[in-house]
Parts: C-alpha cells; structure tokens; sequence
C-alpha cells in the first residue's frame, strides 16, 4: 500500500512536469509507458516459452488447441514467425511419411493433422487450411485398400483369361 500510494504520487508530478513542458511530453510519456508495458508483457511470454526450442515447438503445436492463448501471443509478438513453425510442424509430418521410402503411414499423418487444433492450424496455416485438409485426406483415401480380399484382382485375371476361349467360340 505504501508503494502503491508513492507511486501515485510520483505519477502526478511526472504528469504535471510533462503538461508544463507542451503536448508533445505527454505523447512522449504515454508512448514510454507504452513501449514499458510492451516490453513486460513480451518478457512474461518468454518467461512462458521454454529456452528449449523443441519444447517450444512442442508447446505451440499441442493438441486440439490447448495451447491456443500461447501461440495467441506468439501471433501477437512474432508473427512472423508462426509461418515457421507452421513449416516446421509440416516437415515433421513429411519426415513420418517419407521415413522408410516412399510415402507411407497416410493414416497417422490424418489423425496428426485432425489432432491440431482447428485455431492453431489457423493461426499457423491460415487461408492454406483447407487444402492442407484436402491433401491430407487424400493421403489416407489413396492408402486405403478399397478392394482386402483381393477379389477384383482375381476376378479381373479371370475374365481377361476368359476372353480367348470365347473369342474362338465367337470365331
């Protein structure tokens, strides 16, 4: 409380030496006190962020966007660089895929991407969601087996062996 009223007090001078010295001390003071606020809040949210740059990653790409308000803040401070763990986030994915040749593991990549929350993916892809989803789903849709047991395999092999006995006959 004694701080709380020193503070006041000092506030008021300050605001009254800013007055007597025009307009553009006060534009001056508030601006400062601007940038002093800024500058607290983006030091909160390093103190947030982990000094590991895997865990921040990890934090900022959780789950069905339980970490929503930090990259929230990330957007706010670094917007710039959301794009990049965007990139990041999607490499990872690509690296799953392409680990033991080829383009495999379709349906982890889906149930990754469906994982993301729909306001991270937003704030990390932005107008590129909905093909990022299209691709994706397309990856599973290829890698689906839509024929198991084989059937139309053999059934194709049968009809194409069919057809010399019934052209003959046809003959």
């Amino acid at each position: 409380g004694l701080a709380a009223g020193a503070v006041k007090r000092l506030d008021a001078v300050v605001r009254q030496t800013a007055e007597q010295a025009g307009p553009k001390a006060i534009q001056a003071l508030e601006q400062g006190r601007e940038a002093t606020k800024a500058k607290h809040w983006a030091g909160d949210l390093l103190e947030s962020l982990s000094d590991e740059p895997a865990r921040v990653f990890q934090s900022l790409t959780a789950s069905r966007d339980t970490a929503l308000k930090k990259v929230q803040a990330v957007a706010n401070a670094a917007p710039e660089e959301l794009p990049n763990v965007g990139r990041a986030y999607l490499q990872g994915l690509m690296d799953k895929a392409t680990a033991e040749g080829g383009f495999k593991r379709a349906d982890g990549l889906w149930a990754d991407w469906q994982r993301l929350g729909p306001q991270t993916k937003e704030a990390l892809f932005g107008p590129q969601v909905p093909e990022l989803n299209h691709f994706f789903l397309l990856a599973k849709k290829i890698a689906e087996n839509p024929n198991p047991s084989g059937t139309a395999r053999v059934m194709t092999a049968l009809n194409a062996m069919s057809t010399v006995p019934t052209w003959a006959i046809a003959q």
